[in-house]
């Protein structure tokens, strides 16, 4: 008796390693998938600049532009709605959330520009304008109520930089 005790024992505690590591290994997958597409639609986004600001000299990011594509972006490279839910077929379960957004250019700032946001723990000297985004979705979960995982966060900048 006191062999079989331990034997299943040995087979619960292999089964939630087994599953623990299942689960590490989709927030795994799924990060890369987030931390890809942000940097994808960070960059189309930091592109679209003021035309009549160019010509003075000057570059600055047409901010309402530049939130949708980057909407856009996320939307086409996760295979998500225009309501940041997953379409049917996409890798993703759970909703994305633009938790930040920021666009800092020449109206705002001098560059080179230490920026600092301490709630995302982002810190970056920008040469030049950029766009600044934070995405998150849900931690993937195999085994409910077993552990409760933050988020998965990912933050993307992108930037024009002036080369002198």
């Amino acid at each position: 008796m006191d062999y079989l005790i331990k034997l299943a024992f040995a087979l619960l505690l292999f089964i939630l390693t087994w599953l623990s590591q299942e689960q590490h290994q989709e927030w795994a997958v799924e990060r890369n998938l987030l931390k890809s597409a942000n940097n994808f639609a960070a960059h189309d986004a930091v592109q679209l600049v003021h035309q009549e600001s160019v010509a003075e000299g000057r570059l600055l990011i047409d901010d309402e532009a530049a939130y949708e594509t980057f909407i856009a972006d996320l939307c086409a490279n996760l295979g998500l709605d225009g309501s940041l839910q997953p379409l049917p077929g996409s890798r993703l379960r759970q909703e994305v959330k633009v938790v930040w957004f920021e666009v800092i250019d020449e109206r705002t700032v001098t560059f080179p520009y230490f920026y600092q946001h301490p709630t995302y723990r982002i810190a970056k000297y920008l040469r030049g304008p950029a766009v600044i985004a934070v995405i998150e979705t849900s931690h993937p979960v195999l085994i409910r109520g077993f552990l409760e995982q933050p988020p998965i966060r990912v933050p993307a900048i992108q930037e024009f930089a002036f080369i002198s």
